[in-house]
């Protein structure tokens, strides 16, 4: 009797295998459907991929941008950077010189060229030609031409050899409201001298123009600036002034000439519109300037140090009288200059020129012309000439009058040349203001959070 085959222990359980193994799969096969993630998991997973490449990110990326600016910070106090930057920024002013405007047209240079200086004969020119340019341009026949204001950017703080020309200018000058000259800081004197003097006759003698203070004394036609605003002792500042001498200063306006360069970059970007006398303060020649244009007393000039200085046109302005002018300045005083390229363009003397009319002109071809209408010879003569485009219009216009010969000493350092005659610096700061053309920049604070932002930008693109 065979015996049965052996069993399998498992055996007795295929059935029970086989419907295990087809739930096993119908359960597989359920869990093989694609679930849709919750929004909740899906930002999640995105930040968590986030921080974990910020995680990467931060020490270096993070931390870099602000060391480097503070040892930006610290090498831009050195001489040898400030000297770089003032470089990089002439450059960029000279890149932008062939899109730069014209001057402001009621801006007139007339030069001291070596025109000028051949026909009289070399320097320093006798006052007496002054005195006539000053009475051509008053006369009633040249008087339509005359400009409003007509500014000697010189110093002329010492009788001169010829007295009878000393007093022609004088007179001439009395008859002139607009005429202004030059005066300076006396940074040399040791002791405190003033431009105040009741000793009048000292200084009118000619023995000096430095005399003991008297604040009751008012010299000549320029006196203090009483509406000033902030604190003054930043303003620049010395114990007394070189001054027009005494005759003239009692009949003329003066302003301050002084544009000092800075230590390491020689150019004079930065030019003081008030100067402090000890503790008074005086306008500018630039400023005397604008006054006189604009027909505003000194004792209305409002100074507010660090912020602006407004004049308001008066009533005989040729401009648009009530007028406000703000002319922002910094806690010195002082106007940023935003230069502009003097075109030097060839004057005809037949033929009439092509092109926008220049601002500076020969003085020697203005005198010559305006005396043809005083000796009425041609009393056209300087309607003709600005009509051929010899020079601007004068009438109603500021005439600066300034030394332009080459090898003079009076030449300097500006954005667009080491030896550009010093009366540009005061042309380029009139028609800065006149045409409301003010370089701003950006507060210290500011210019950080834009290298901060930019930088870990970058940074973190290019990781």
């Amino acid at each position: 009797m065979s015996k049965p085959p052996p069993t399998s222990p498992n055996a007795g359980s295929g059935a029970s295998s086989s419907s295990s193994a087809a739930a096993a799969g119908t359960a597989g096969a359920a869990g093989n459907v694609p679930r849709k993630p919750s929004l909740w998991s899906a930002a999640t997973s995105a930040l968590n991929g986030l921080w974990m490449k910020v995680a990467v990110w931060l020490p270096y990326n993070v931390a870099a941008p602000p060391l480097v600016l503070a040892l930006v910070l610290s090498l831009s106090q050195l001489h040898l950077f400030i000297g770089f930057e003032a470089q990089t920024l002439d450059a960029r002013y000279q890149f932008r010189s062939n899109q730069d405007p014209e001057f402001d047209s009621r801006l007139v240079l007339g030069r001291i060229d070596e025109r000028t200086l051949n026909g009289l004969k070399g320097w320093p020119i006798d006052r007496q030609y002054y005195a006539e340019l000053l009475l051509l341009n008053s006369d009633p026949a040249a008087r339509m031409h005359a400009p409003s204001v007509m500014a000697l950017d010189l110093i002329l703080d010492r009788p001169s050899a010829s007295a009878e020309s000393d007093a022609a200018l004088v007179r001439a000058a009395a008859e002139y409201p607009g005429f202004i000259t030059g005066a300076a800081r006396d940074i040399r004197a040791a002791s405190y001298n003033c431009l105040f003097s009741s000793d009048a006759g000292n200084v009118a003698s000619g023995e000096g123009v430095r005399k003991t203070i008297d604040s009751t004394f008012i010299y000549g036609q320029t006196s203090s600036l009483i509406k000033v605003k902030g604190d003054m002792s930043s303003v620049n500042a010395a114990a007394s002034a070189i001054l027009p001498y005494y005759d003239l200063s009692q009949v003329s306006g003066y302003g301050f000439v002084d544009s000092d360069p800075g230590v390491s970059d020689p150019a004079r970007r930065f030019l003081p519109m008030v100067i402090r006398i000890r503790d008074k303060i005086y306008a500018s020649f630039v400023l005397r300037c604008l006054a006189s244009y604009w027909d505003v007393a000194i004792q209305d000039i409002e100074v507010d140090l660090g912020n602006e200085i407004r004049l308001k046109e008066g009533s005989d302005s040729p401009g648009a009288p009530g007028t406000l002018h703000r002319v922002p300045i910094n806690d010195s005083g002082e106007l940023y200059i935003n230069y502009r390229k003097i075109r030097e363009t060839e004057i005809l003397t037949k033929d009439k020129r092509s092109g926008p009319i220049p601002v500076g002109v020969s003085l020697d071809l203005i005198y010559h012309t305006a005396r043809q209408v005083y000796r009425k010879t041609d009393e056209n003569a300087l309607t003709d000439a600005v009509d051929r485009g010899l020079f601007r219009p004068l009438s109603k216009n500021i005439l600066i009058v300034g030394l332009t010969a080459v090898g003079t000493s009076d030449l300097g350092v500006t954005p667009f040349g080491n030896k550009e005659p010093f009366v540009y610096v005061h042309l380029n700061a009139l028609n800065t203001i006149l045409r409301g053309d003010y370089a701003r920049t950006l507060p210290l604070w500011a210019e950080c959070i834009v290298w901060l932002s930019i930088s870990c930008s970058v940074l973190y693109l290019l990781d």
